[in-house]
């Protein structure tokens, strides 16, 4: 074997010695800038940002770390999380149309502390009714069946509770139905689950959909875990064994996500299986009568209006696929539905959710305004809010 030549040896030294100045460079701090890329407002936007992209700054930690807002001339504290091997920061602001903001991100001197708000969001198992894990924010609240209901109900479907009030409901409703003996699906002036699900996907649940039926588990979920709770942000994940859907063996994990200030749920489904490819179907229950319902398919959203009630309430729920993902439409089992097809493994993102008409939130009032919602939340979503990162010596 030959030796190096001298110098292909002087350059390799060289070239390790840049890299460990590159390695080694440290920063005081970095700055961002988040722009607005619509000619529309955006009110209580969440901006995610990853620590790894400021780890370069000195002495920062998901411990210490805060933003500054160049405009506003105040320090933000950040919702801070691990998941998927990571560490999030997420926080909300408001946008002009195509406005842009500047925030400095650093290192503080002490340790950060984010205070407990009145206005949250939040998810959690209910042992006491059956073990239903419940999510909510500001705007909605929602429900899905653990493995302790399956003596009564079994399905995979949504539950949406609908609120009068901003402040969380479904823990003082669960107490009151637990210590009182009062009924949760009476509002009492907060709100309440005037809901009904049953086996169906109710208000955005998903199902493998093969030969025109939808092949939901044969069980609720097996297993959960939380992975952070408000206030900006809530996540956690549920998890189904195997079941046979229609000939194909097939295990799901749903990992749900809710923001502050939003009507819809982030819902990401994984199906695994043998097949190289499944059909699925994500849906909302219908209930015939004088019902609306608007399916945009090429548009990737739906939105339906239930009949009113007796005490002459609508509620109304959507979905939005975003663009990257395209779907078809279809009626099956009372269902509206957007289908598509996934790998084994893959993730299917929708977002899903919805509310009532005496909701204090113009959006909900009638189905023309549900509709302009839904459509507005799927251009923001198809047209994120643009950040640019620049480290500072």
């Amino acid at each position: 074997m030959k030796s190096l030549s001298k110098d292909i040896i002087t350059v390799i030294i060289v070239c390790f010695a840049l890299a460990s100045v590159s390695f080694g460079e440290t920063y005081k701090s970095a700055k961002i800038v988040a722009k607005n890329p619509l000619n529309i407002a955006r009110q209580n936007e969440t901006i995610e940002l990853s620590l790894a992209d400021f780890i370069k700054i000195k002495g920062i930690s998901k411990e210490n770390v805060a933003l500054y807002s160049m405009d506003n001339h105040e320090t933000i504290i950040p919702q801070v999380y691990d998941i998927d091997g990571k560490v999030m920061l997420v926080f909300q602001t408001d946008f002009a149309p195509n406005q842009s903001k500047t925030y400095m991100v650093n290192a503080t001197a002490d340790k950060v502390v984010l205070k407990d708000k009145e206005i949250t969001t939040f998810a959690k198992q209910y042992l006491s009714r059956d073990g239903d894990l419940a999510w909510e924010n500001d705007k909605m609240a929602a429900r899905i069946y653990g493995k302790e209901l399956e003596w009564e109900t079994v399905s995979c479907g949504i539950d949406l509770w609908c609120k009068e009030v901003k402040y969380p409901i479904v823990e003082k409703k669960l107490e009151e139905r637990l210590k009182k003996g009062l009924s949760y699906h009476e509002s009492r002036g907060v709100g309440c689950d005037a809901y009904k699900v049953g086996p169906t996907l109710g208000c955005g649940g998903s199902a493998i959909y093969k030969d025109g039926k939808l092949q939901m588990p044969d069980h609720n979920f097996f297993d959960w875990r939380i992975i952070t709770n408000g206030p900006f942000r809530s996540v956690f994940e549920v998890y189904y064994n195997q079941w046979n859907a229609g000939g194909i063996k097939v295990k799901e994990t749903q990992r749900i996500t809710i923001d502050l200030d939003s009507y819809l749920s982030k819902v990401e489904t994984t199906y695994t299986s043998a097949a190289d490819t499944m059909p699925v179907a994500v849906g909302i229950i219908t209930r015939g009568g004088a019902e609306e319902i608007t399916s945009k398919p090429e548009e990737g959203w739906v939105a339906y209006s239930e009949p009113k009630a007796e005490n002459g309430v609508t509620i109304r729920c959507g979905m939005i696929v975003p663009s990257e993902k395209k779907v078809t439409g279809e009626k099956a089992e009372m269902h509206a539905m957007l289908t598509t097809t996934v790998k084994s493994g893959e993730k299917l993102a929708y977002y899903a959710g919805g509310s009532w008409d005496i909701f204090p939130g113009e959006e909900v009032k009638s189905h023309k305004s549900w509709c302009s919602y839904l459509k507005q939340t799927k251009l923001k979503l198809d047209n994120p809010v643009e950040l640019e990162l620049t480290l500072n010596k």
